[in-house]
């Protein structure tokens, strides 16, 4: 589930956006910094939902921003690949804004596929990605949606966003695919995502 969990964060990364800096992750919404705890209270209940795939019961999780905010800091960062680092997700009304510091000489080191001259010449070295995508989440399958992105604060025109998400993304991570359906895990029916939660609906079989 991490594995997917870091691919879904990287396609809203390098999915697109137009947005504002988030506010330092050191102080989170509520005025609190991350805290342990509540990375254990988000571990616990993907826990209870992951215990529950295969059960015939009903179940309604919410996962609040606290809680992610702390999951990504403590825990999820360190699947994060090399390269990147600072991720910030804000939960909005039916999409997910984030930003993140992203070293591309760092993401695509070790790597035997040639490189894109383009890219390499456009995004060498550290940037700050801002991010904005709409997300639909229903009858037991995902998608999501491009709105725009920016890299230090100037929007990426549409073509090299499809050739970084083509030559940087979609190999290494192939559910961030942008308009693509794909199957929600443990049996999950239905996603709502609302300002500063998340709410996952498990049907019963």
């Amino acid at each position: 589930m991490r594995k997917v969990l870091v691919a879904l964060i990287l396609m809203f990364l390098i999915g697109g956006a137009s947005w504002y800096v988030l506010s330092p992750l050191k102080k989170t919404s509520e005025g609190t910094g991350p805290s342990r705890s509540e990375a254990l209270q988000f571990s616990r209940k993907l826990s209870e939902l992951s215990s529950a795939s295969g059960h015939s019961s009903r179940k309604t999780l919410e996962f609040t921003q606290g809680e992610i905010d702390s999951y990504i800091y403590y825990d999820l960062s360190q699947n994060f690949p090399p390269g990147l680092r600072e991720v910030r997700i804000k939960l909005l009304e039916d999409s997910i804004a984030a930003q993140a510091r992203i070293n591309f000489d760092e993401l695509q080191s070790g790597e035997n596929t040639r490189r894109n001259p383009l890219l390499n010449a456009l995004l060498k070295g550290e940037h700050t990605l801002q991010v904005n995508g709409k997300v639909r989440a229903q009858n037991k399958v995902g998608s999501y949606d491009i709105v725009s992105l920016l890299i230090d604060q100037n929007e990426l025109p549409k073509p090299l966003l499809d050739l970084l998400i083509t030559k940087l993304i979609i190999p290494k991570y192939p559910i961030a695919r942008p308009n693509t359906n794909f199957e929600l895990p443990y049996e999950i029916d239905k996603i709502a995502v609302r300002e500063g939660k998340l709410v996952i609906y498990r049907v019963a079989n």
